[in-house]
């Protein structure tokens, strides 16, 4: 009997599957955490954090 496994990421906060989500780190204060993130949302969460990063300097 053959078998087949499959994984299928799910959008953290829609709950979407499909192939589009795909996984982000994010950190701050020293606290980092792994999200996976549907097109949507991730363009959603860009486009809130473009202003802190256009005012931000580079980090190490």
């Amino acid at each position: 009997m053959a078998k087949r496994l499959e994984t299928c990421l799910v959008d953290d906060l829609t709950g979407e599957r499909s192939g589009g989500v795909t996984g982000h780190v994010l950190a701050l204060d020293g606290r980092r955490a792994d999200i996976d993130l549907g097109a949507a949302a991730f363009t959603e969460l860009q486009e809130e954090l473009a202003p802190y990063f256009a005012e931000s300097r580079p980090g190490g």
